[in-house]
This record gives structure tokens, C-alpha cells and sequence, in this order.
């Protein structure tokens, strides 16, 4: 059951997507009643607290399967999708660009919201003066100085 509850979490390819007609979405109900069951037996006393997950793991594991069970329903009932690739669903984009600021921050692992500000703009203004690693084009000093004076004059 916890190996087809992970297949379904991480399906990655549009032929084993989540559908409405497939299996995934009654497999990640499935895992939720086991879940609520198991932490029962807990309340109960029937089995042991080293016997079960800590409080949040098995609530973080209780929020991943509704929301994902919601969304993919919603997905495919609302917006039309023909399936949902649940292996996209996950924060890792957010978490990479945290780590960028908190990398940059020097010695800051964790910057206050004026420095995380200040991180945030140089990145931003750094994206849009870097010249390319790859491709057939080349930025010109003329494009880096007009491309620095928009940013600095939009903040203003």
C-alpha cells in the first residue's frame, strides 16, 4: 500500500498521469483512511506512540494527500485536464530560490525582511544584466546600462 501511495504521489509521465478513470486517486484515499485508522489504534491505546508517526510527519502526511486528492480532482473535474502529473506538485522551485537568497546573504543564513529585500532587487537586476552563457546573441554595454537604468528607475 505505502509503495503504490509514493507511485501515485510521483507520477512523472503524461501515460501514468492521475486520471478519473485510473486507480491513483483511490489509492491516496486509501492512504488517508489507513492513516486516520492507524492514528485511532494510537488514541486508543493499541499500539505504542514509537509504534506510529510523529505528530508532523502524519500530519504533514494527512495535508499532502487531502490537497493533492482536492486538487487533482479539481483539475480534472473543473478545469478540463485529461490527467495531473503529480510528481510536479512540490516546493522544490520555491525552497531553490530561498536557498539563492540565503546563499547570498554571506554569513546571514537567515536574513531579516529588509536584507532578504535588498537580496531579492540585486538578484533581480542581476538576472537582467547577465549576459548569456549559451545561445548566438550577445548583450551590448548600451543594453546592460538601459536594462540597469529601467530596474533602478522603476524602484523609485
Amino acid at each position: 500500500m505505502m509503495n503504490d501511495m509514493f507511485d501515485a504521489l510521483n507520477r512523472k509521465v503524461p501515460r501514468e498521469g492521475v486520471r478519473t478513470n485510473r486507480k491513483n486517486i483511490g489509492v491516496l484515499r486509501n492512504a488517508l483512511q489507513f492513516l486516520d485508522s492507524w492514528e485511532s489504534e494510537l488514541r486508543k491505546g493499541e499500539i505504542t506512540k514509537e509504534m506510529f508517526l510523529t505528530r508532523s510527519t502524519s500530519e504533514g502526511l494527512r495535508v499532502t494527500l487531502s490537497s493533492t486528492i482536492a486538487l487533482c480532482e479539481y483539475l480534472l473535474s473543473s478545469c478540463g485536464f485529461r490527467y495531473v502529473l503529480t510528481s510536479k506538485m512540490n516546493q522544490d522551485p520555491i525552497e531553490c530560490f530561498f536557498g539563492t537568497v540565503r546563499r547570498s546573504g554571506c554569513q546571514n543564513d537567515h536574513p531579516t525582511m529588509p536584507t532578504f529585500l535588498q537580496v531579492y532587487h540585486l538578484l533581480s537586476v542581476y538576472k537582467l544584466i547577465r549576459p548569456p552563457k549559451f545561445g548566438n546573441c550577445q548583450l551590448t554595454e548600451r543594453r546592460k546600462s538601459r536594462a540597469l537604468r529601467w530596474r533602478t528607475s522603476k524602484n523609485n
